[in-house]
């Protein structure tokens, strides 16, 4: 299974040359590069998602907007019906409220979390419970709320469906010393494991403003990732690449995609 985290920077007219209708082509040149089994992005509008939907007929995809109505930003997944088929999903906010929209903790934003049950199309039908999320850039107590948050609801889940391995990607504005990244990785309860970690590979900056590898960190946490996969103790990682390659000549987002390839053990 190839799964792939990917922020597509929303549209922004801002961005110029860079913004959305100048490189959804090349959002989607990504997907057809990597062929992900399932893939989760952030920052996607209504608009951009069906420029995608247009784009890649292979691909289905499920998650609703942030705000009242379903507009705003998704955290959409998307997946291949020749790979595998949908069994259940949802989304829920991170907040004290998660079945209605609300922001929590102190987020700039409401922030939420989608989630699909998969089971592959092949044999030996292997199930996966596939969760994407974007956490919250101002406040740190959001990030940390909103990931223990999440792990509670993938916990519940697993027990729900006992035979799924887990995944959980996305974009946490945080490096990895952050306490909602390491917060995942040391939870007795239901214990994550960064994939680039597992595969041996150290990632770098997965954010660079559109400006690429020339782009000179700031500051020492730059030069660190801060979009992630994560895996249950169940899966085993094969290999991890962070896509630094622009599409004619531009980069198709701010952020780089990050594609993991994994098998249930």
């Amino acid at each position: 299974m190839r799964m792939m985290t990917f922020n597509l920077r929303v549209q922004s007219l801002a961005d110029l040359w860079n913004a959305w209708a100048w490189r959804k082509h090349r959002a989607a040149t990504v997907f057809k590069r990597h062929l992900p089994d399932i893939a989760g992005t952030q920052e996607g509008l209504p608009r951009m998602l069906q420029d995608l939907d247009r784009a890649l007929p292979d691909y289905r995809r499920i998650g609703e907007g942030r705000e009242v109505g379903g507009g705003g930003e998704h955290c959409a997944i998307f997946y291949r019906s020749a790979s595998v088929c949908l069994r259940a999903h949802g989304q829920f906010w991170l907040s004290v409220t998660p079945s209605v929209p609300s922001k929590g903790w102190g987020a700039a934003c409401p922030r939420i979390c989608t989630w699909g049950w998969f089971q592959e199309v092949r044999p030996p039908e292997t199930e996966w419970l596939v969760f994407n999320t974007h956490l919250d850039h101002r406040s740190t107590c959001a990030r940390r709320r909103g990931a223990e948050q999440i792990a509670c609801e993938m916990q519940r889940l697993a027990r729900q469906h006992p035979q799924a391995a887990l995944v959980l990607m996305g974009d946490w504005n945080a490096v990895s010393t952050d306490e909602a990244v390491r917060g995942l990785t040391t939870r007795s309860e239901l214990p994550l494991v960064d994939a680039a970690q597992a595969a041996g590979c150290a990632p770098g900056p997965t954010f660079h403003g559109f400006r690429g590898p020339r782009r000179r960190p700031r500051l020492p946490e730059d030069a660190s990732a801060i979009d992630y996969i994560f895996v249950s103790e169940d899966v085993a990682v094969t290999g991890v690449t962070v896509d630094r390659a622009p599409v004619d000549g531009r980069y198709p987002s701010d952020h780089y995609p990050l594609v993991a390839s994994i098998h249930q053990t």
